[in-house]
């Protein structure tokens, strides 16, 4: 006799097959074949069955559902419960129960067979809460056994140099837990011992982008160094003159046109330089040469540049030695000509660089750029017809790509549902289902979806049924600016998805809002009349001050926009507090006087605007002026409870203040709010647990930040020493002159506004410690 648990709940005699219309049967029949030969009390079973009814009746209804399932044994011809005084028992004696066998055995030797196994009760639910949890617990305990099993067996294989064996092992493993990052880590190693490079990267980017979907991090600093290993040992290649043909042989792989990240020692042999890879984009080239300078995989390769290409290997190598001459041991340097590429969005920060011997002009790569309430991707705009409504969606029947596809249009009903739901949203405007049948049906693609609908987003994507599997996959897409804006997956049970589209449409109109708003910005900003209203000089001053980090000059010009806005509109309040905003970028001291009087004027004329509220604490701290401080983020977080940067921006404000708990709490709600929080968010987590003297916490939380700035490890480096790991302190100082040479003490402590001077000599003096002066 068995018991199949892998699956849906059945119960096997020879080759006949038991089963019972009652999932309560099959589910207590689950439960008691996973606790088989323990002694479960009556009352746990009616609790976990019957939670929601009174004791009485759940007594009942366990009386009932345990008659029916030994009736079910007794016809399969063998009943193993008992049922002594108050208490059920399954004897095992005689029965297979596949689920534990599993457990009892673990993997075999194919791998193939096992990824056939489905998962705990796949397809299996009950109206039982309790029930519910324990198969969800259960399932997830088998697949972290499986999967720990099969991280062994393929460490085994890689130690014996088999490496595609190891490799066929740690991808099953994935599938059980696909946000282990040994898992990845393991797998890109055993890829490029085959010889598979880009196998193995393209493994390292589905980690990051699973990891950033469903745990909001990046990968580890350890997978990350693996990824840059691996880039520099498939694509260090001679790159110049006197290179010769090698190296137009090894660029033959790539399309010309692309930015080349170069590097040199400093004292190139011969005067070659090294080509480290062609990018698809020069900010991923900046990514890369940024990596290289943190982690020191070269020492020797302390000068890095980013040059555009031009798609002629001779003018590369002239482009990249007049940067060369341009750079000091250390620098990142790019072209004016790529530097135009980050003028109006970027992640990173730039001064002029030197001159080269012949005039060429240079630009410097600083950090990354400081954090910013509106840094954003940017958009390009493509209008056919605007549409009745900024906020307007379409969705679009998703193609059924099921075996038995066409006995009901289930792409048109999901779509239906979609639709009614996204319907719901007072300030939405969706396009009717039949518009998108319609759209369809006439064969018309989806790029014309704006000008045929009426709408700026469109919902499309596939669906797949198998049983009482569902797969679905659905993309949002901006008709202005052809972006893919969110990308949906969603894998279960058919049954559960009624309660997932709920998740899914308040992902879409959070999706739609928040991306509309931003384009609404850079539209304004392309704007290059001068006959514009307050509102839109406004915009143009948020594209601005957006991009304030990137060049002082920016910040400049979002005070001049701001300013247009207010000489015509004097009682734009919102204006006036986002004009004092713009200028601590490069004047900090104006936030002294007049500052504090232009933002008083602004509460003055509306102290409702949570965003008001925001600048005028941020002030009033800059100034000393704790309680007041204190008092207008309390009052701005009371505005808007729910502004999830808002929240996480208070929580160092109140660490300063001397009462970091109350941060805590506020950061922490954050995250919960919005997963797609800046990193910075985890650099001002850390912080506060610094100030609260839970060092080994802070340690903790800004290890895991992926790209670190230098006043991340700075606090680092102050947690290490305080928790007595002074050469761990050292070692972070000593990776701080790799994100900003110059990086001071007293640079981290003119922005640490602690109110204590107790709290102000204590992280001075464990910096000092740690060797940074």
């Amino acid at each position: 006799m068995r018991i199949q648990l892998l699956g849906s709940p059945v119960l096997l005699a020879g080759e006949r097959r038991f089963d019972h219309p009652s999932r309560k049967s099959m589910a207590l029949l689950a439960y008691l074949a996973m606790r088989a030969d323990e002694h479960i009390a009556r009352s746990h079973l009616a609790t976990l069955l019957w939670g929601d009814s009174g004791e009485e009746q759940a007594r009942a209804n366990l009386r009932q559902t345990l008659s029916l399932l030994r009736k079910l044994f007794k016809k399969a011809g063998h009943d193993p419960i008992m049922v002594p005084f108050d208490k059920v028992i399954l004897h095992s004696e005689g029965i297979e129960i596949d689920a534990r066998v599993l457990l009892d055995t673990l993997a075999g030797d194919e791998p193939g067979k096992l990824a056939e196994l489905p998962a705990f009760l796949e397809g299996f639910s009950v109206s039982a809460p309790e029930f519910e949890t324990w198969m969800v617990s259960q399932r997830n305990m088998i697949r972290s056994r499986l999967t720990a099993h099969l991280e062994k067996i393929a460490d085994r294989a890689f130690v014996e140099g088999q490496f595609a064996s190891a490799a066929e092992w740690l991808s099953l493993a994935l599938t059980y837990d696909p946000l282990r990052e040994t898992l990845y880590r393991n797998l890109m190693a055993a890829l490029e011992a085959l010889g598979r490079s880009d196998e193995a990267l393209l493994q390292y980017e589905k980690c990051q982008k699973i990891l950033a979907k469903e745990l909001q991090i990046e990968p580890e600093g350890q997978t990350r160094k693996l990824a840059s290993e691996i880039r520099a040992r498939r694509h260090v290649v001679p790159f110049g003159a006197s290179a010769g043909k090698q190296s137009g042989e090894a660029f033959k792989r790539y399309p010309t046109a692309k930015p080349v990240l170069v590097f040199t020692a400093p004292q190139p042999p011969d005067g070659a330089l090294f080509a480290q890879r062609r990018f698809d984009s020069a900010e991923h080239a900046l990514v890369e040469a940024l990596e290289i300078r943190r982690q020191a995989l070269n020492p020797n390769a302390t000068i890095t540049a980013v040059v555009s290409d031009t798609g002629n290997r001779e003018s590369d190598c002239e482009s990249a030695a007049k940067l060369v001459a341009c750079a000091e041991p250390g620098d990142i340097v790019v072209s004016g000509q790529t530097f135009e590429q980050f003028r109006h969005w970027s992640p990173f920060a730039f001064e002029p660089g030197r001159v080269g011997p012949d005039g060429t002009p240079s630009h410097r790569l600083v950090s990354e750029i400081r954090r910013h309430r509106l840094q954003v991707n940017p958009t390009v705009l493509s209008p056919q017809r605007e549409p009745l409504s900024e906020f307007s969606v379409g969705v679009l029947p998703l193609n059924d790509r099921s075996p038995n596809a066409g006995e009901f249009a289930l792409g048109d009903l999901l779509a239906e549902e979609i639709t009614h739901r996204l319907s719901r949203y007072r300030n939405l405007t969706v396009a009717a289902p039949s518009a998108g049948q319609s759209l369809k049906s006439m064969g018309l693609p989806s790029e014309r979806a704006r000008s045929a609908l009426g709408v700026n987003y469109l919902v499309d994507g596939n669906v797949f049924r198998h049983g009482d599997k569902l797969q679905i996959r659905l993309t949002l897409s901006d008709l202005r600016e052809n972006r893919l804006v969110l990308s949906h997956h969603f894998d279960g049970a058919f049954e559960s998805i009624h309660s997932a589209q709920g998740e899914l449409t308040n992902q879409i109109a959070t999706a739609i809002f928040r991306s509309a708003e931003n384009s609404e910005v850079q539209r304004a900003e392309r704007a290059v009349t001068k006959d514009l209203g307050a509102y839109e000089w406004y915009l143009r001053g948020l594209a601005a001050h957006r991009r304030a980090g990137i060049s002082p000059d920016n910040a400049r010009n979002a005070f001049s926009h701001f300013s247009e806005a207010i000489d015509i509109d004097p009682g734009f309040a919102r204006a006036l507090a986002w004009r004092l905003c713009s200028v601590s970028w490069y004047a900090p001291e104006y936030l002294f006087d007049p500052g504090l009087k232009q933002i008083h004027y602004a509460l003055s004329i509306d102290e409702h605007d949570a965003e008001i509220q925001r600048v005028a604490g941020a002030i009033h701290l800059y100034r000393g002026d704790y309680e007041d401080g204190i008092r207008h983020i309390e009052r701005a977080i009371e505005l808007n409870s729910s502004d999830a940067y808002l929240l996480a921006s208070s929580a160092v404000y109140w660490a300063y203040y001397g009462e970091p708990q109350n941060g805590l709490k506020h950061i922490e709600r954050a995250i919960m709010l919005d997963p797609f929080l800046p990193a910075w968010c985890l650099e001002d987590h850390g912080v506060v647990l610094y100030s609260m003297g839970e060092f080994l916490l802070a340690i903790e939380s800004l290890q895991k930040m992926p790209f670190p700035r230098a006043r991340a490890l700075a606090y680092l480096a102050a947690s290490q020493v305080a928790a007595g790991k002074t050469e761990d302190a050292i070692a972070s100082v000593a990776k701080i002159r790799h994100v900003a040479r110059d990086y001071s003490v007293n640079e981290l402590m003119a922005t640490s506004y602690y109110r204590q001077a107790s709290d102000k000599a204590g992280l001075r003096g464990r910096l000092n410690q740690a060797g940074l002066n």
